[in-house]
């Protein structure tokens, strides 16, 4: 007996586990901004790791906002112009200042990257409609930051930290997508472009070797893919569906002034049917749902896209209904182009690795599989292969269909390709930017 009252106040006196909890409150810039507990952020339907403050990525990059020194905007066009070419010029030595003013940032974020767990906070507000979105202006400033100090190790000749850097930002950007809000997986995807884009720049740059190449192409395979739209589609449901709650529990004349915002002044709030607008938004969002698993073309092409589908349906819709439902396609298309982009760059680093052990670029794009990549992607906006071509100066060109989804043999301009028929890529050397 004596025994056993020991063991229980031993195990009593153990440390306690620390709660899978966020603060009450955390402080970004200028505000302090009052947290939902997990509890109350599972209870509305979202997804919430069991991660105690301590271990959470979260609380570094929190620090990292409030000690990052931006730039001048002056400086800031400079800085992204030299991102392009990894040439500092007349701006060298005001770079380096940045990036020196910037060294804690930097270490903050290379230490949150190590932290394997990361849940941002999320904001309470006494409606879910008034909700603050996390700090997503911020999450730009570390994508630029890393982006600047990637391109100024590769212009001193540190092409392996200039890697591990856009990898770092690669990695950010995959975090930020998994937040709550359609917005912060917008913003987590474009993080994670720029990352896609500057490693695209120092593959076509000619300034990595063999190995660099081999450690980038080995690392992209590692990543998987860009993961589909289920999670974002299915967060913006819950989101959409308790901002309705919301309004429909809202005092009248509070209820008329946002009415008249979304369906115009002659809505009468008296005679909204909520159980219908209701049953709208869930047919919506479950029309969403199945294309979301399915290739990117399905929704952009065919009797069962999102246009067609919007064609058929809003004309029953109401007034509340229209406002409150997303306009997807433009949502798959850029998913289209993300997912174009991060092929490309795999498709890049293979042939810049086939011409350095050939000498020349393959005159088919099929000569870089198996030895240089597994096997070659499919265009996303049509479902099959990219287009290539050899041309007489020994560049290639590689492209994509297109918003358009056809093929027009690779007509478009490189240096502005979203402009153009065809998203065209090439190994000649880009334009300098104006």
């Amino acid at each position: 007996m004596k025994r056993r009252m020991l063991l229980i106040l031993a195990l009593l006196c153990l440390p306690r586990l620390a709660a899978a909890e966020f603060p009450d409150k955390v402080t970004i810039g200028d505000k302090t901004i009052e947290c939902r507990t997990v509890d109350e952020i599972r209870k509305l339907g979202f997804e919430c790791e069991d991660i105690p403050w301590k271990d959470n990525a979260a609380r570094i990059y929190i620090d990292a906002m409030n000690s990052y020194k931006a730039p001048s905007k002056e400086l800031e066009d400079a800085l992204s112009a030299a991102t392009k070419t990894f040439d500092f010029g007349d701006h060298a030595e005001e770079a380096r200042k940045f990036l020196e003013d910037n060294q804690g940032v930097l270490g903050l974020l290379k230490q949150a990257d190590a932290m394997p767990k990361y849940e941002f906070p999320m904001h309470r507000a006494e409606r879910f409609f008034e909700a603050m979105l996390p700090p997503l202006a911020r999450f730009m400033f570390f994508s630029r930051l890393l982006d600047c100090k990637a391109a100024y190790d590769l212009s001193t000749g540190k092409s392996k930290q200039a890697v591990d850097e856009s990898f770092m930002a690669f990695r950010l950007g995959r975090r930020v997508k998994n937040g709550t809000e359609l917005i912060t997986w917008l913003v987590g995807m474009a993080v994670e472009l720029s990352a896609v884009r500057s490693l695209d720049r120092m593959t076509a740059s000619g300034k990595l070797d063999e190995p660099a190449l081999k450690d980038i192409a080995k690392r992209l395979e590692e990543s998987g893919d860009l993961g589909d739209l289920t999670r974002p589609i299915r967060n913006e449901r819950i989101f959409r569906m308790k901002v309705l709650e919301d309004l429909e529990h809202l005092p009248p004349e509070q209820r008329a002034e946002i009415f008249a915002h979304f369906g115009g002044k002659d809505v009468n709030v008296e005679e909204i049917q909520w159980d219908v607008i209701r049953r709208n938004l869930t047919e919506v969002f479950d029309f969403y749902d199945t294309l979301a698993k399915k290739p990117v073309l399905d929704a952009l092409k065919g009797e069962n896209s999102v246009q067609a589908f919007r064609e058929k349906r809003q004309g029953d819709w109401d007034a509340m209904t229209r406002s409150l439902t997303p306009a997807y396609d433009r949502l798959f298309v850029t998913y289209g182009r993300r997912q174009v982009e991060f092929d490309v760059l795999r498709i890049r680093v293979a042939l810049t690795r086939f011409k350095l052990a050939k000498g020349a670029y393959p005159k088919d794009l099929a000569a870089v599989v198996p030895t240089y990549l597994d096997k070659l992607p499919t265009d996303a906006l049509s479902g099959n292969p990219y287009g290539y071509r050899l041309e007489a100066d020994g560049n290639f060109l590689l492209w994509s269909v297109g918003e358009d989804l056809n093929d027009d043999g690779g007509e478009g301009d490189p240096n502005r390709r979203w402009n153009g028929p065809d998203y065209v890529f090439t190994s000649r050397p880009p334009e300098p930017p104006k």
